[in-house]
């Protein structure tokens, strides 16, 4: 039954690049904080193609750049992209139109590598998945995730609460 549910549901695909910069990028002010974090909406979105980009500090105060990419004809150029090297290039033009004014982030030296990682399905939308499906006692088998009904439905908040409620289900 989880399965035939599962099967009815659509959900949102994603694109992450994970951007490893080089060991003297670093941000142009003093943001001393592990984490940085810029949303797009809509115009620029649209424009830049990305929704969200985070910064965050890595060992030995390197900084790596994680792009999210929930832009259709972004995706499906990536799908369709004959040279890997390419794409890449483009979303380096991309970072670097964005933030060629802004007094806080660099420029990337598009010589950094980009690991890409495709999500089919990276967040649920539409209708969330019954609960009662979560766990059977028969075959003592059970499922978490954030397709799951309840708070934090599509969200990471939702895999963690889905997992906690697994967790007490197995334990009774």
């Amino acid at each position: 039954m989880l399965l035939n549910s599962l099967d009815k549901k659509s959900f949102i695909p994603r694109l992450n690049f994970l951007i490893y910069t080089n060991k003297n990028y670093s941000y142009k002010d003093s943001y001393t904080k592990k984490n940085r974090y810029f949303y797009l909406k809509g115009n620029l979105e649209n424009k830049y193609k990305f929704e969200r980009i985070f910064f965050q500090l890595q060992d030995k105060n390197r900084l790596g750049i994680v792009l999210h990419s929930k832009n259709i004809d972004f995706l499906n150029s990536y799908i369709n992209a004959k040279y890997e090297d390419l794409f890449k290039q483009k979303i380096f033009k991309y970072f670097n139109e964005l933030f060629d004014n802004n007094p806080s982030i660099n420029k990337l030296t598009c010589n950094e590598k980009i690991s890409i990682m495709q999500w089919r399905a990276s967040q649920p939308s539409e209708f969330s998945v019954p609960l009662s499906l979560q766990f059977s006692r028969k075959y003592r088998i059970g499922f978490c995730g954030d397709w799951f009904e309840g708070e934090g439905f599509g969200r990471i908040e939702g895999s963690i609460l889905s997992a906690l409620l697994l967790v007490n289900k197995f334990k009774t």
